[in-house]
């Protein structure tokens, strides 16, 4: 094995030092994406490594939910534009813009099992449609 002339070590020693320097700055990098991490993930405890989300309970209703509900128990099924106009009169604050607000109740409702979409966008809510489902048969 050869030894290394004294410009190899410099050469060498100057080459580790920018990748340690490299290395630091990607180390606080991670450090930061950690600190976010924390602060949008709830762990559960000191020694749970796995970072899981924290998520609404489900049983919860939104307010656009509750004002939805309220409308179509009273008026059964309903074309979601007239659903958004019926909402705004009972006191529903929306954005006023009628395609935001459709989007809106769109994409509260849907993952919502208290309301059914009857296809081309008329809703109506669970409860009733199952009533007069049992009422037809």
């Amino acid at each position: 094995m050869a030894v290394p002339t004294k410009e190899q070590i410099e050469a060498r020693r100057k080459e580790l030092i920018r990748t340690i320097a490299l290395a630091n700055d990607e180390l606080s990098r991670l450090d930061n994406w950690i600190h976010t991490g924390e602060s949008l993930f709830d762990l559960k405890s000191s020694q749970d490594t796995v970072a899981r989300p924290r998520y609404r309970e489900a049983r919860r209703l939104s307010r656009l939910a509750q004002y939805a509900e309220a409308v179509l128990k009273r008026s059964g099924p309903l074309h979601v534009n007239e659903l958004v106009e019926r909402m705004r009169r009972e006191g529903w604050v929306s954005t006023g813009d009628s395609r935001k607000d459709g989007k809106n109740v769109h994409s509260s409702l849907t993952p919502n099992r208290r309301f059914k979409n009857l296809g081309r966008n008329v809703w109506a809510f669970a409860a009733n449609t199952e009533e007069r489902t049992v009422v037809r048969s």
